[in-house]
C-alpha cells in the first residue's frame, strides 16, 4: 500500500479482472489509468473526470492514454475526485466493505 500511496498514477492493464488492485489506489486517492476489462475501473471511473480508461487488450489505446497523461497535468485532480467518490460510495455488504473502510480511515 505504501508503494501505491506514493505513486503518481496506478496503471491497471488487466484484460479481465473482476475487482482487482485498482481499488487500493482509488481508496488512497491515487489516479488510476485502468483497462475497460477491470471491474473496479468500470464501476468507479468516469473517464477523464476521476480517472482514465483505456480499451482492454489494446496496447495502442494504453499508449495513447499515457501520452495524454504526460501532456495534461490533471492527475492530482483525478485522484482527489476518485477518493471523494470512494468516500461517498456505499460498500456495506460488499466483499470490499472492510478493505475500503480501512483504507478510507
Amino acid at each position: 500500500l505504501a508503494h501505491i500511496a506514493n505513486a503518481d498514477v496506478y496503471v491497471h492493464p488487466a484484460r479481465f479482472d473482476a475487482y482487482g488492485g485498482s481499488i487500493f489506489a482509488m481508496a488512497l486517492g491515487v489516479p488510476v489509468l485502468g483497462s475497460s476489462g477491470a471491474g473496479a475501473v468500470i464501476d468507479n471511473i468516469e473517464s477523464d473526470v476521476n480517472g482514465i480508461i483505456f480499451q482492454n487488450n489494446n496496447v495502442y489505446s494504453l499508449n495513447k492514454r499515457i501520452a495524454e497523461i504526460i501532456k495534461k497535468n490533471e492527475l492530482a485532480e483525478f485522484g482527489t475526485k476518485m477518493r471523494q467518490k470512494m468516500v461517498e460510495n456505499d460498500f456495506k455488504g460488499s466483499i470490499h466493505e472492510k478493505l475500503v473502510a480501512n483504507l478510507l480511515g
